[in-house]
């Protein structure tokens, strides 16, 4: 059975995302899916997405076997994983806890049909300054099934606007903390 985390209404879900960026993100797709549960994959235009959030952007489906696949992948992505990821499966891409959680949380909102908001810090083992993770994904689909999942993952410190964090092995000496999951009610 799958753990649902905390349903927030609008507001209080629109109050945990940290930044204009992502808030105005949120909007977009509410805009677009006006009184139904969410918008459809043909109703998104990436380019009409706000310009901050467009490198952060990811389109995840669901293949046959129940695994997920990325559509499409920001140029800020392909930076964070060291490649291009466009049309890898997500078990090709992340791996142990991080694969864990993601699957958990993409099958939860294709199953609920409702918008996930993940935010943890990060601490590199390097004694850097910790970075601020951030990942919204939206449903897409019709008001009977989700068929693609519209996301943005975000890596902020205070002094940058993002981390570079393209060596996908230095994850595994980051220490995580504070992860707050959220989904709109």
């Amino acid at each position: 059975m799958i753990k649902t985390p905390p349903l927030l209404n609008k507001e209080e879900f629109r109050s945990n995302l940290v930044g204009d960026y992502i808030r105005d993100f949120f909007d977009y797709w509410d805009r677009l899916r006006g009184a139904r549960p969410m918008p459809t994959r043909s109703e998104v235009d990436p380019l009409d997405v706000p310009r901050p959030i467009l490198p952060s952007l990811y389109i995840l489906i669901r293949d046959e076997d129940g695994g997920f696949r990325f559509r499409l992948v920001g140029t800020r992505l392909a930076e964070i994983f060291g490649r291009d990821v466009t049309g890898k499966r997500l078990e090709e891409v992340l791996r142990d806890g991080a694969l864990t959680n993601a699957l958990r949380s993409y099958d939860t909102i294709i199953k609920m049909g409702k918008p996930s908001h993940s935010r943890a810090l990060y601490f590199p083992a390097s004694g850097e300054d910790p970075f601020l993770y951030q990942r919204l994904t939206l449903p897409l689909g019709t008001q009977a099934q989700t068929t693609h999942l519209l996301g943005a993952l975000l890596l902020q410190r205070e002094d940058l606007p993002y981390v570079t964090y393209a060596d996908v092995e230095a994850r595994e000496v980051v220490t995580i903390s504070d992860r707050v999951e959220t989904m709109l009610a």
